[in-house]
């Protein structure tokens, strides 16, 4: 039963996109728009690629799931920013608060890591075998109570003197 629905239902989600491409081929055959010719290549595309048996598409699939799990498997500072924010949204939700309070820790954490200071391993820990996230040092936990400090972990300056140095002089 539920092979039919689904048979069903790509058929008229392929039938959709084939309606709009001739409908766009005949309202521009003496124009040639950039935009219109663009979108008609992606819909033929789309249409193939709908086309093919259910197989290959999976295959596909598999080969993107694949590549995907491995965009994962560098170490944290090695990580494009955008996967960077999908697994610290992933560690969000691993942990248990309200939606509101995750929400704001959230929008802190990605403050910081827009501003450089989240990007190396200094402070998150990250095994990068699993791609995940074990622990974000600067998100604590006192009395229930979530916060982000980022002042305990900043190193501190070294305290100079000002005395000038000793010149060593050849004799």
């Amino acid at each position: 039963m539920t092979d039919i629905i689904d048979s069903i239902r790509d058929s008229l989600f392929m039938d959709k996109f084939i309606n709009e491409l001739t409908v766009l081929e005949k309202e521009n055959e003496g124009d040639k728009l950039s935009f219109v010719t663009d979108r008609i290549n992606n819909l033929n595309k789309i249409v193939a690629f709908l086309k093919e048996p259910k197989q290959k598409k999976t295959e596909k699939l598999d080969v993107l799931e694949l590549a995907e799990k491995f965009m994962y498997k560098k170490a944290w500072s090695k990580l494009p920013d955008i996967h960077k924010f999908n697994k610290l949204k992933e560690y969000m939700l691993s942990l248990t608060m309200e939606k509101d309070k995750r929400k704001e820790l959230l929008k802190e954490l990605v403050v910081l890591l827009k501003s450089k200071e989240l990007r190396t391993s200094k402070y998150i820990t990250y095994n990068q075998f699993e791609g995940k996230i074990e622990k974000i040092k600067v998100l604590i936990c006192e009395n229930k109570e979530w916060k982000v400090d980022m002042t305990e972990d900043k190193p501190k300056k070294k305290i100079t003197d000002n005395k000038p140095k000793k010149k060593i002089t050849k004799k």
